[in-house]
């Protein structure tokens, strides 16, 4: 889905034009000396704020409206400070000390002789995002969100274990954030004081994904209300590089740049307004009205800025434990083979029941060989016939993973060129007003469109096509939703355009390639192109989401981009073969692996057939899901371990479950990893 975001653009020369006070200086500890990092410095409640840079260092500008009020200035564990804002304090560096807060902890006793350890995540997990959220600007600093956590009915569950933040979107080098615990105004509502005691700041470079923040063993959270608050670190680098994007944009695309007047001192100023986010780091957010209504969340624009209720709701999320974070962490207990298929088959049996998936088969391959096989619910309700290992499902959209396959071979092969334009192997796809090339195709940055809306009109196409050069018919005439390269749009049509080169270079029909060249060399006995009426003994029976079986239809103008059926045997074997570079080469592995960039450097998260992240433990990983209507699928690879891992179901698992469905997957990592 579309991100939208809300970007507060300001630059520098709207400040410089009307009267200010520039302050600057130095933050420091009162006892030691040392430099406090990212300190936050501002006036309550106004628009004027900003944090230290790394070296303590500060400056920030003050309108002269605010002369005579106090500009704050606080870090997590030490006491606040104020000065008063004149003329004067302008005119020489300042040296801010700040004095560390002297906290006792009492003792805590755990009376239980033998206390079961238990752990309760709190907060919104979702990350299938409708929307993502800025809050900052190129002029000041400190925004934050803060998610409202109720454990009011867990007491006993006091001992802080891991917290979690969705990147929707980062388009910077690297980035900063900062964990809060506040507690709850009494007054307002609204977030109040620290928490924690000490800081607790990541910096990572991943462009989209969960963000993970680990604590010290004796944390401890006592109250049962408070907000999870995340904190955009931007010091004058950053602020500087976000600032530099904005303006090479703007000077490059100034169609796509609105402007606002304001008035500042009888003088007319206007303010440049980009609907598209350039540069900086997205906070992923939800936007249902269930999610809505289950919970409170708040955004300020600067350190000291006023709290506001957000529009959206912070993904981000927070565990507790009833046992230190030692108790419950014995990462140097072996687990057998046996504890690893009864963890596995416990994870399973919770996604069934949480999904409601009639039947669905799991397969886990690591290295050279599948170490776990499965079947759980029926391929056919109505005469409960179970699921095993040999029931074929629908694997939707993995169908581009071997086509991608398939394409980097006819490469090394010399047979195409990825930079070539698509009409020099399809001369029956019209020429459109921008070339587009083979690359751009598979990485879903040709403009080509995807299906209309959510409706499963095109889905639904009972005609059957010879070849996939007549499905192009489809699609062809239409035009060019974007300009090829500038882009990500996700378009399955561009897979059957793939589907369709494979055809003429190669004089065979797409399945009869994929049959000769990948699957019968990796023993992929039950991968077939799907067929309106085939009577397969093996396949599954496929239901919608009301739990009503789902009538046929005709796959065949799909076949490269969605229409294949198998096991996930099979597709464990194929990602196994592609970790060993048994069907396509190492220099080809690293090509579909490497992710795409349009023209403006945005990192897509894409390569060629594949998404490229990273696990809970920042490992990288491959992956593909698969959606259609009656149908749910995914193949991961983790290649630092050589693990793969695929789920089919003969229902939706995707659509509702706001990208849970993926982070469901990696909890069978994390326990294959743990052993």
């Amino acid at each position: 889905m579309r991100l939208t975001f809300i970007i507060l653009f300001l630059t520098s020369f709207i400040q410089s034009s009307y009267c200010q006070i520039n302050i600057s200086g130095k933050v420091i500890d009162r006892k030691t000396n040392n430099a406090i990092p990212f300190a936050n410095i501002g006036i309550n409640g106004s628009k004027i704020g900003t944090i230290s840079n790394e070296d303590g260092s500060f400056s920030i500008s003050i309108p002269a409206e605010y002369t005579n009020l106090p500009l704050l200035f606080s870090s997590v564990g030490y006491n606040q400070e104020e000065i008063i804002v004149s003329p004067q304090v302008g005119q020489s560096e300042l040296i801010i000390h700040l004095t560390e807060k002297i906290i006792e902890l009492g003792s805590i006793e755990i009376k239980a002789k033998r206390l079961k350890p238990r752990e309760v995540e709190f907060g919104n997990g979702k990350s299938l995002l409708l929307s993502g959220q800025l809050h900052y600007d190129t002029a000041s600093a400190g925004s934050a969100m803060a998610l409202l956590i109720d454990k009011s009915e867990f007491e006993d569950l006091i001992f802080l274990q891991d917290a979690s933040l969705y990147i929707a979107k980062n388009l910077s080098p690297e980035f900063k954030i900062r964990l809060r615990l506040m507690t709850v105004d009494s007054a307002t509502q609204q977030p109040g004081n620290d928490l924690l005691n000490s800081q607790t700041i990541k910096k990572s470079d991943i462009k989209k994904g969960w963000l993970n923040f680990n604590f010290n063993a004796k944390q401890v959270i006592n109250e049962r209300k408070f907000y999870l608050v995340f904190e955009w670190i931007m010091d004058k680098d950053d602020r500087e590089y976000v600032a530099k994007k904005y303006e090479q944009y703007i000077n490059e695309f100034p169609d796509r740049v609105s402007y606002d007047t304001v008035i500042i001192n009888n003088e007319k100023i206007s303010i440049p307004h980009v609907n598209t986010v350039v540069a900086g780091t997205v906070f992923g957010v939800t936007k249902s009205g269930k999610d809505l209504e289950n919970y409170t969340c708040y955004y300020r624009s600067n350190s000291f800025g006023t709290w506001k209720r957000s529009s959206g709701i912070l993904s981000a999320k927070i565990s507790f434990s009833n046992t230190p974070l030692t108790y419950t962490q014995n990462k140097n207990k072996s687990t057998s083979p046996t504890d690893l298929n009864d963890k596995i088959d416990s994870w399973a049996n919770e996604f069934k029941n949480e999904y409601e998936i009639p039947g669905f088969q799991l397969s886990i391959g690591k290295t050279d060989s599948i170490i776990y096989s499965k079947g759980f619910g029926f391929s056919d309700v109505q005469r409960s016939k179970k699921v095993d290992r040999n029931t074929q499902f629908r694997i939707a959209s993995i169908s581009k993973t071997m086509t991608s396959a398939a394409i980097m071979q006819l490469l090394e092969k010399k047979s195409i060129n990825l930079d070539s334009p698509i009409q020099l192997y399809v001369p029956e796809f019209p020429e459109k007003k921008y070339p587009v090339t083979v690359r751009q195709i598979a990485a879903h940055l040709s403009g080509i469109r995807g299906y209309y809306g959510k409706s499963w009109d095109e889905i639904f196409i009972q005609e059957h096509f010879n070849s996939l050069s007549e499905a192009l018919s489809i699609f062809k005439t239409d035009s060019l939703i974007s300009i090829p390269g500038t882009e990500f749009i996700y378009s399955s049509f561009g897979y059957i355009l793939l589907g369709t080169l494979i055809e003429n270079v190669t004089n065979e029909a797409y399945l009869d390639y994929m049959t000769n060249n990948i699957w019968k060399p990796l023993s992929m006995n039950f991968t077939y192109g799907d067929v309106y009426d085939s009577t397969f003994t093996n396949k599954s029976k496929f239901y919608f989401l009301s739990g009503k079986e789902a009538f046929p239809y005709d796959l065949s103008y799909s076949y490269s981009t969605g229409g294949l059926i198998s096991t996930t045997d099979d597709l464990v074997r194929f990602g196994l073969a592609l970790t060993r570079n048994m069907i396509i080469s190492e220099n080809s592995k690293n090509e579909i692996f490497t992710t795409q960039t349009t023209s403006n450097n945005f990192n897509t998260g894409y390569g060629l057939g594949w998404y490229i992240s990273k696990d809970n433990q920042g490992n990288q990983i491959w992956y593909h899901t698969g959606e259609l209507p009656s149908s749910g699928s995914i193949i991961l690879i983790c290649p630092k371990n050589n693990i793969v891992v695929s789920l089919l179901a003969n229902s939706p698992v995707v659509s509702d479950s706001d990208n849970k469905f993926l982070m469901d997957i990696l909890k069978i990592l994390d326990i294959i990893n743990h052993q």
